[in-house]
């Protein structure tokens, strides 16, 4: 395996703002500290599904169905954008239930990421060594989902308060709505 080149495009990845990005702010602001790191392990979760599935055989699936990409850049595009509109709300009070949704969007987000979806399904295989099924998926797919969480806390940590107040929730929402209008227009 070539490592370098590995985490070159995984550092690449990650150090993209996106949507992960947006759903961890989002969370916080919406939820607390609290609601930001079970939004990560909501992210975190998708991944390793991604991983397990491209190991089981999802690339091919996607090459053979250039539908099933369009049917998911557009899932994913409206989910976005409910995101966005939940953002809209007035901020309430914080509470458990935060948490709860926090994980659950940071999931399906995940899941119907079409960046997150093409990066496992395209990039990640051929760093895999040729006949090594998913062992061989496994471990550089473990080693992503490590340095991404990581990367995630670190953000979350070192985001200002003022950055999570009520104030910024329509600018996080804005950046919803633009990666929603990038997925139709791609």
């Amino acid at each position: 395996m070539d490592w370098p080149a590995y985490l070159f495009a995984c550092a690449t990845l990650i150090l993209t703002p996106g949507a992960g990005t947006l759903s961890v702010l989002g969370a916080r602001a919406h939820g607390g500290k609290r609601a930001g790191l079970i939004a990560i392990a909501g992210l975190a979760c998708g991944d390793l599904i991604l991983v397990v599935a491209v190991s089981a055989g999802l690339a091919g699936v996607l090459q053979q169905w250039p539908a099933t990409q369009l049917l998911l850049r557009w899932a994913g595009a409206l989910y976005l954008l409910w995101l966005a509109a939940t953002l809209w709300r007035p901020p309430t009070a914080v509470s458990t239930r935060a948490g709860h949704h926090a994980f659950r969007h940071s999931l399906l987000l995940t899941l119907l990421n079409p960046k997150a979806i093409l990066f496992f399904a395209v990039f990640f295989p051929p760093f895999a060594p040729p006949g090594s099924g998913i062992s061989g998926l496994l471990l550089p797919g473990l080693l992503f989902c490590l340095l991404n969480s990581l990367w995630l806390l670190l953000l979350l940590q070192g985001a200002p308060a003022q950055l999570m107040g009520p104030r910024w929730r329509p600018w996080l929402a804005a950046g919803f709505v633009l990666l929603a209008a990038r997925l139709i227009a791609s």
